[in-house]
């Protein structure tokens, strides 16, 4: 009985394991993504990526829709929940004039590159991300919280999976993407997006660029 009761337990931290990576080099083949899991290609899929079993809340899941063909929610659906994570945000977060709905943000101090200004985001929780304004209203809330501090910061989209497919850090395709003239270009191989503080556009930049960020959490 012991022996049963333990293979159950070793069974559910199975299953729970997540394995987060920074760059494709640690998928073993795959891709990662945005959101900091691997996925691999599957052509039942949309968007021909499909999360890896590690991916958490994301696993097994198609990349892009959050469709998942032929793996249900467990409630007669192909579609899974989005990963909103839920839960209460730091305290460290906090709301901004012009933000979006109960959205709560906060300003990182220092520069980065866009995967370590990404990771930083996520430390906060599964509710927490680099920045993704949903409008104009939201970018220039977001951009007034730099003024006098730098030009330019980090938001959470890029096309490091597939040139030319902008995706956020959520996984879902960027709706929102006010470019600047002549944008994106993908100049030196440039896969992230950053922000015009004055301009409130967008421009593809080399995702190693030092820059600051903001944090979004959705309580």
């Amino acid at each position: 009985m012991k022996r049963i009761v333990l293979l159950s337990l070793l069974a559910g931290c199975l299953r729970s394991t997540e394995y987060h990576c920074m760059d494709s080099s640690q998928c073993s083949g795959g891709t990662c993504q945005p959101v900091g899991f691997c996925s691999f290609a599957d052509t039942t899929c949309t968007t021909g990526q499909r999360f890896g079993d590690s991916a958490g809340s994301y696993a097994s899941a198609c990349v892009g829709d959050g469709t998942d063909a032929g793996v249900t929610d467990g409630m007669g659906s192909d579609t899974l929940p989005p990963d909103t994570g839920g839960g209460a945000c730091p305290g460290t977060y906090a709301a901004i004039m012009g933000g979006q709905g109960n959205h709560v943000y906060r300003v990182v101090m220092g520069t980065d590159d866009w995967d370590t200004q990404r990771a930083a985001c996520a430390a906060d929780g599964a509710n927490a991300y680099l920045v993704i304004p949903d409008d104009a209203t939201e970018l220039a809330a977001v951009a007034n919280r730099f003024s006098g501090q730098t030009q330019t910061f980090w938001v959470g989209i890029t096309d490091a999976a597939t040139e030319g497919t902008f995706l956020t850090v959520k996984g879902a395709a960027a709706t929102f993407l006010p470019w600047q003239g002549g944008q994106p270009d993908n100049s030196g191989n440039s896969d992230c997006v950053e922000t015009n503080r004055t301009q409130h556009t967008y421009n593809d930049r080399t995702c190693g660029t030092q820059e600051r960020a903001m944090c979004e959490c959705e309580p």
